[in-house]
């Protein structure tokens, strides 16, 4: 994300909205949700 953000000039973020922004949010929360998910249908028989 800095990476994407450094090479994107400010003026088309502003005219952009705040349309990415929230998609860029649901995206993560949904590859988080995912990711949970996987990992404990992967790891539901692991003991320490």
């Amino acid at each position: 994300m800095v990476t994407l953000v450094a090479h994107v000039p400010a003026r088309s973020l502003r005219t952009a909205g705040w349309r990415p922004v929230l998609l860029f949010g649901a995206a993560t929360v949904f590859n988080l949700v995912v990711g949970l998910l996987l990992a404990s249908v992967l790891f539901r028989g692991f003991t320490l």
